[in-house]
């Protein structure tokens, strides 16, 4: 984080309930991301991960770019473990429907990848980067946005009403 008043994390940032919420305005049409997703169904993952979302690593590749690559297949293996003894816990009743509680769940995960992705724009400000990685930095940015605009849509879709 760098020394700036206000950073994209601040503008970001889910507000308290005492605060009026300072959410950024829509993505312009003209900085839509490309829509084009790999071969198979939208969203189908990259080559080398898996296809069904329950079988993709416990541990996320933004937490293995942190671990020397010949330890990723371990700690792939270990999160496979929890996950599988996860599955098998029998859960007390729940405070929400199931759909709302997994709703809230992505929409958190989103919340985390939106922070991850301000962290990538913020390196332009805070790292040397050649004139690729600005755009890619600045891109970024834009990506972070979107993705904190779909957050905030699951999070207000799932919003207990009082009875």
């Amino acid at each position: 984080m760098t020394d700036r008043t206000e950073s994209t994390a601040d503008v970001y940032a889910v507000p308290r309930e005492d605060e009026e919420p300072r959410v950024p305005a829509e993505v312009p049409e003209d900085q839509e991301a490309e829509s084009a997703a790999p071969e198979g169904r939208p969203g189908h993952a990259p080559p080398g991960l898996p296809d069904h979302w329950e079988e993709w690593p416990t541990f996320r590749e933004v937490f293995l770019l942190h671990l020397p690559p010949e330890l990723h297949p371990g700690v792939r293996e270990a999160g496979r473990g929890i996950f599988a003894t996860a599955l098998e816990i029998e859960l007390p009743p729940l405070p929400q429907p199931w759909t709302h509680m997994k709703l809230r769940a992505a929409a958190a995960d989103l919340r985390f990848l939106q922070e991850f992705l301000e962290a990538v724009a913020e390196d332009r400000f805070t790292a040397s980067l050649e004139a690729e990685e600005v755009r890619l930095a600045e891109r970024a940015e834009s990506w972070a946005l979107k993705v904190h605009q779909i957050a905030r849509r699951m999070e207000e879709a799932t919003v207990q009403k009082p009875n």
